[in-house]
């Protein structure tokens, strides 16, 4: 039984060489010679042929082998890739999940609020402490300069805007 196309051209060419050799036996024998060297070239052209196929055949399951290997090695990358992937987000979220519940969200505005608040009284204390005790001496001056400003050439009120 034929399988294939190429199989069945090959039986029906086979079948067509046993006709013709049996044609050349009834031939001059000067005729017979040319023929049937002409038939052996036809079965030795298609044993190359038969071979050459089975090469190829052979070519294509190797080269077909190599290309499952290679496919087989990029998955086995790619799925190692991927598993790692979604270990360590595992691990992420195992981390994430094993922390402790923190403050309420009105209780952490309310903290940062009081820290605020401490913050700015220590700011103005310590601004008090470090510059309220000058502010007497201060208006002093400045009172003092402002009653002889009228009297002060160019060049000392030019001094004085500089520094103050």
């Amino acid at each position: 039984m034929v399988g294939t196309v190429s199989e069945a051209i090959m039986a029906e060419l086979l079948g067509e060489v046993g006709k013709l050799r049996d044609e050349v036996k009834g031939l001059p024998a000067d005729l017979a010679e040319p023929l049937m060297a002409i038939a052996d070239a036809i079965q030795s052209g298609k044993t190359i042929i038969e071979n050459h196929a089975d090469n190829k055949k052979r070519e294509l399951k190797e080269l077909s082998e190599r290309e499952r290997v290679i496919m087989e090695r990029r998955l086995m990358d790619a799925v190692n890739k991927a598993s790692g992937d979604l270990e360590r987000a595992g691990q992420r979220m195992a981390r994430e999940i094993g922390r402790p519940e923190g403050l309420p969200g009105w209780a952490q505005i309310a903290f940062a609020f009081g820290i605020g608040v401490v913050a700015s009284v220590t700011s103005i204390y310590g601004s008090y402490k470090m510059f309220g005790n000058e502010q007497e001496s201060q208006a002093e001056i400045g009172r003092s300069v402002m009653e002889a400003w009228p009297e002060l050439d160019e060049k000392a009120k030019a001094l004085i805007e500089k520094y103050y």
